[in-house]
């Protein structure tokens, strides 16, 4: 009897130890875990929220989606702004509206992700 009870302590104790382990590494690197462009944020993306803020800088916002080209990102960047799409480069987009001109630039992230740096273009304004 003694040996089942000695034995439940030790598995017990491992299986604490383990978990205050886990707690303790994700509370020391919590800032690579969860830095721009993990996906974490993305189970909130869908067909009704296509992206996903990110992280949000004084000259840019970081957005997620699936991987590949999102539109409706694009457009809504370009209905605030009432700029046109002027070039495609791949990763690269340029828009324009006559005055100024405003570069959007993506990148993959692991395999299934796209991630999207959009300059912000006032306090005021924000892509939604």
């Amino acid at each position: 009897m003694k040996s089942k009870s000695l034995k439940f302590k030790i598995i017990f104790t491992l299986i604490v130890v383990c978990c205050i382990s886990c707690i303790a590494l994700v509370s020391l690197y919590s800032s690579v875990i969860f830095e721009r462009g993990n996906p974490i944020p993305s189970v909130k993306i869908n067909e009704d929220t296509p992206y996903v803020q990110v992280k949000q800088t004084d000259s840019q916002t970081i957005y997620i989606t699936k991987r590949g080209v999102c539109d409706e990102l694009l457009q809504s960047f370009a209905s605030q702004t009432g700029a046109e799409l002027q070039e495609d480069f791949g990763d690269t987009y340029i828009f324009g509206d006559g005055k100024n001109k405003w570069v959007i630039s993506s990148g993959t992230y692991m395999k299934n992700y796209t991630v999207w740096e959009v300059p912000i273009i006032s306090d005021e304004s924000n892509i939604s």
